[in-house]
């Protein structure tokens, strides 16, 4: 897989150019970037990222500098400002044409005067993680950071636009949160006591687990599965192993499902990481399934995974099902002390085909079912 395809792990996309003649243009002009919206590149954005309304913002210089900040590094603060609801979201770095990076990011229109709420969300966002910018201001300005967050060209009412050239003081200390988050947090919870594992781990994050991520792979035959362009669930996601590794093989959207304390952290360790298209939403299963489909605009999916979690969201029930896609598949992971022979009936009942792949070992003896619906 090639990840300069993807916006995966910090790389930039392959170039394709963000106007086409005869495209409706649409656009937003700053300073150092314009927001751009065409019907042809929504169209194309839509096809690769598994969203609808997504722009272009794409810096007016040939560099990968925005006002002095690299593009990443920018879009990794802006996702923060979004998880606090007062930026728009980044979703990748595109090269738009040969020496012009642009953000895949949601459309929003902009020159609308801030709600007072939004700029205490923004001045807090700001102060909870060490934002700091780059821009360059007057000496006689005395409040230059609140001059540039309250321009009015700047906001889209609840959403802060500009920001190029802000970065984190101390980046380190945002990775030291996501892990402790991560790792001591949620150990406690289940452990009853802080570990120095958790359950599946996040090796892209120095956390060790207690499952076997490759035995698990070789025993679901993951490699055997066309993953390109392939929309993923994975119910109960834990610390989202599968998650990343959908997302590497070159699957689309990936949305991991767990309770909200895991979720939380996990959009941090996502952001972190730069797979900025990839969604973990808090739900109760499965008292609140119908909200996977309202988070991501998605009613089903070529991939669900249920590994190990059937227990915990009372029992396997035709509401997983709905969640494939005709064609799609399920994979499902039983627990240690249950028999595979417990799931066959009722999953017959839904899929097309029902296969036992084998067992997986590392931690108890538990079967994986491949399970496909049909057309």
């Amino acid at each position: 897989m090639d990840l300069h395809a993807r916006g995966v792990g910090g790389k930039v996309t392959r170039q394709h150019p963000a106007l086409q003649q005869g495209d409706a243009d649409c656009r937003h002009e700053g300073r150092f970037c314009r927001m751009v919206k065409t019907a042809g590149l929504q169209e194309r954005l839509a096809a690769r990222y598994g969203r609808p309304n997504l722009a272009y913002k794409i810096n007016k210089d040939p560099d990968e500098r925005w006002e002095w900040s690299d593009a990443h590094e920018v879009a990794l603060v802006q996702n923060i400002g979004a998880m606090h609801d007062c930026a728009p979201r980044v979703y990748a770095v595109e090269a738009a044409k040969p020496g012009f990076y642009a953000h895949v990011l949601d459309w929003v229109s902009a020159g609308h005067e801030p709600t007072l709420e939004a700029l205490r969300r923004l001045l807090a966002t700001i102060k909870t993680y060490d934002i700091g910018t780059r821009k360059i201001v007057s000496i006689e300005n005395r409040h230059p950071k609140w001059d540039i967050v309250t321009g009015v060209t700047n906001w889209s009412r609840e959403a802060f636009l500009d920001w190029g050239g802000y970065y984190l003081e101390e980046p380190e200390a945002y990775r030291e949160m996501v892990v402790e988050r991560l790792s001591v947090h949620i150990s406690t919870v289940f452990k009853g006591t802080p570990s120095e594992t958790t359950y599946q781990g996040l090796e892209a994050l120095g956390i060790p687990g207690d499952r076997d991520l490759q035995h698990r792979l070789e025993v679901m035959r993951w490699g055997d599965i066309a993953w390109g362009g392939k929309d993923v669930l994975d119910i109960g996601c834990n610390l989202g192993a599968f998650c990343f590794e959908a997302a590497n093989a070159g699957a689309r959207r990936v949305v991991g499902v767990d309770v909200p304390f895991i979720a939380s952290p996990m959009r941090h360790a996502a952001n972190l990481l730069r797979y900025w298209n990839m969604d973990f939403y808090g739900l109760g299963l499965p008292a609140f399934a119908d909200r996977i489909a309202a988070h991501s605009g998605l009613d089903n999916f070529d991939v669900v995974l249920a590994l190990s979690v059937c227990r915990h969201i009372g029992g396997y029930a035709p509401w997983i099902a709905t969640l494939v896609k005709p064609g799609g598949t399920l994979i499902l992971e039983t627990h240690g002390d249950q028999s595979p022979a417990e799931y066959e009936a009722d999953l017959r009942r839904d899929f097309a085909s029902v296969e036992l792949a084998g067992y997986t070992t590392d931690v108890k003896t538990r079967g994986v079912f491949i399970y496909r619906k049909g057309d």
